[in-house]
């Protein structure tokens, strides 16, 4: 199965996949992080963010020069930690706008948020691949990180467009006799 058919999933859609839960719960971090200072990564987990960067710092295909998109990034932690040193003044703005290609294109959560979006999900989820297909660079690189979808699932979406380049290990669990992990993260670049 491709990103042209349905992807079986194991969740259904929720509020968590509308703009108005996303938008009431970003002025809560940003209400959040005025009142008390960064208050960390709530959905993944700082250990998910860490797996990432330290792959990126070891990865010869990406170079601190090359453009960066964090898709989706709600508070910005990961960018944040990416460039800390050279962080804007304001960094609390929810939108950018996308003018370029990047090099580096990080979804940690995005594609799960977009996943649960009422109404024809398939649609939603294919127009999602179109955007980052179009905004990544030829020779780029795709990280996602995903806690609703498996390796399995993400490969059969993507494969159309995207090539597997690299799985990011991540802590793994036995329950029932079946081996998981609580989230997935790959790295994707695009097909030739």
């Amino acid at each position: 199965m491709s990103a042209s058919s349905d992807t079986q999933r194991d969740f259904v859609s929720s509020e968590l996949g509308t703009k108005e839960y996303w938008d009431q719960a970003y002025d809560r971090e940003i209400k959040s992080f005025n009142d008390v200072g960064d208050v960390g990564e709530i959905w993944f987990g700082e250990d998910s963010q860490e797996r990432v960067l330290d792959w990126l710092e070891d990865c010869e295909a990406v170079t601190n020069e090359d453009p960066v998109i964090d898709l989706g990034c709600g508070n910005g932690v990961m960018l944040l930690e990416m460039i800390a040193d050279l962080i804007a003044e304001d960094c609390t703005e929810r939108y950018t706008c996308l003018t370029r290609r990047y090099k580096l294109v990080i979804d940690k959560g995005t594609y799960d948020a977009v996943s649960l979006i009422p109404g024809d999900e398939l649609k939603t989820r294919q127009a999602y691949l179109k955007t980052v297909r179009q905004i990544m660079d030829r020779g780029g690189l795709f990280v996602i990180t995903s806690c609703n979808w498996t390796k399995e699932q993400l490969l059969q979406f993507w494969e159309t467009d995207f090539q597997l380049y690299k799985v990011i290990p991540t802590p793994t669990f036995q329950f029932g006799g079946q081996k998981g992990s609580t989230v997935t993260s790959l790295v994707f670049t695009l097909r030739s």
